[in-house]
């Protein structure tokens, strides 16, 4: 973790605040050879703030920090929320749904996980002002406020995590519904244009400081497993049904992990694997929403649907494996932003329906099912974040074959002077790296 390694002069405060420019999130030189390219300065500066105004590197700022974060995340995840559905139960449903979700445990519980919250938060903002600014604005000339203001929020994002930058898409894709279904009253082509030139400028004052895009390192062994196959038809399956799965650790995340290296969710090899169906099921059903938005009559549906899917789809497809390769398989943080847009769709769903009688009851009643179940899941799962130990203890339980963690807690054990854990511990991890290594 970033806070924890003392290598860290960013954090550590070894080195001068303007350091922060030239350095990547983990505190290696943007042009070093072992740099990420992870260039999130804002990031960096905050938890030098917290460290500062603390005193020392402790866990406990670093955590409170980020649960302030997430509450503030999920205000304006309500607030957004009020102004697309233009109802204070789907709003408060939303809301509920988002701020319990067990899925951001990953993201609120690491002190690394601030970047998260930070872009999101600020791409929330920026996605709210302009959706007010069009539905407000009739006069001629656009409003310069909302131009200024959404403009900073999107380069303060673009500055906390570099997928700050799905926003604009969704920008982009709201004012083309707009323009596809005549509210030519809501669009803009003065103010959207300067809202682009301002973006444009962000991009290009990046580029400046941290030298051009520069290439990471490459893959750790076992971290993204799937890219190290040689067959074609592994991979793709593979990456086909980890979309699925990711889908499903918003729909119904009962199994959490901190790591998913190693085929923790073992590979789709065949043709005739039973979970396949899955996935045809999973693409399916997104293939014939996406054809339901576009051919939708209600224009105002048509914008909330864009802004829904948009903020599902947007913040995950640059870390989903599908345009290029990252460093992982599955990752639960990276989910933090798609559930947004998962909050939402619930909402909207209820609103949209306006059930009544007997009806309503069983509804309100299966919401607060599942935002109890999500909130007691977020419970069990914060207890796992408690120490090392119980963290890595927790990954061996909800993933077996891990064999990443099982060795990671044998030598937590071997530490403690308790042999005979860690050999029990060893002998796993070896027995089922045998079994990859023999695919």
């Amino acid at each position: 973790m970033c806070i924890r390694d003392r290598r860290n002069e960013n954090v550590a405060g070894d080195i001068p605040l303007s350091d922060i420019l030239n350095n990547d999130f983990w505190g290696f030189p943007i042009d070093h050879q072992q740099s990420h390219k992870s260039y999130r300065p804002l990031t960096t500066l905050s938890f030098r703030l917290t460290k500062d105004l603390h005193g020392e590197l402790a866990p406990r700022p670093f955590h409170v920090v980020n649960l302030l974060l997430h509450a503030m995340v999920t205000m304006a995840v309500t607030a957004l929320s009020i102004l697309l559905l233009r109802s204070h139960t789907g709003a408060l449903i939303s809301g509920l749904v988002f701020a319990t979700h067990p899925v951001h445990c990953d993201v609120v519980a690491p002190p690394h996980g601030r970047a998260e919250l930070l872009s999101a938060l600020m791409y929330v903002i920026a996605i709210a002002v302009h959706l007010h600014a069009m539905r407000i604005q009739h006069k001629p000339l656009p409003s310069w406020a909302a131009v200024a203001a959404e403009s900073l929020m999107l380069g303060i994002s673009l500055f906390c995590k570099e997928t700050g930058f799905v926003a604009i898409a969704i920008l982009v894709g709201v004012e083309m519904v707009a323009r596809w279904h005549r509210m030519r009253h809501r669009t803009q082509p003065l103010r959207f244009a300067a809202l682009m030139l301002a973006c444009a400028g962000w991009f290009a004052l990046r580029v400046v400081l941290t030298g051009g895009s520069g290439n990471a390192p490459g893959l750790k062994h076992g971290m993204n497993s799937v890219a190290g196959q040689r067959s074609l038809t592994s991979r793709f399956l593979s990456y086909s049904y980890y979309q699925w799965y990711h889908f499903r650790l918003l729909l119904w995340p009962d199994v959490l992990s901190h790591d998913w290296s190693f085929e923790s969710v073992p590979l789709v090899h065949s043709m005739i694997d039973p979970r396949n169906l899955l996935t045809v099921c999973f693409f399916g059903g997104a293939l014939l929403l996406g054809l339901y938005m576009v051919t939708s009559p209600a224009s105002l549906d048509c914008e909330i649907q864009m802004v829904i899917g948009g903020l599902v789809v947007a913040p995950y497809l640059p870390v989903s494996n599908l345009l290029f390769v990252v460093g992982f398989d599955i990752a639960e943080r990276v989910m933090y932003t798609p559930s947004i847009g998962f909050g939402l769709a619930i909402g909207y769903l209820v609103r949209s329906h306006r059930p009544r009688g007997i009806r309503r009851v069983l509804v309100h009643c299966g919401i607060g099912f599942l935002v109890g179940m999500y909130g007691w899941r977020t419970l069990r799962r914060n207890m796992d974040w408690q120490t090392n130990i119980s963290l890595w203890l927790a990954t061996t339980t909800e993933l077996p074959g891990n064999a990443k963690a099982l060795g990671t807690v044998g030598d937590m054990y071997k530490h403690t002077a308790n042999y005979e854990q860690a050999i029990h511990f060893y002998l796993q991890a070896d027995r089922i790296t045998d079994s990859l290594m023999g695919q």
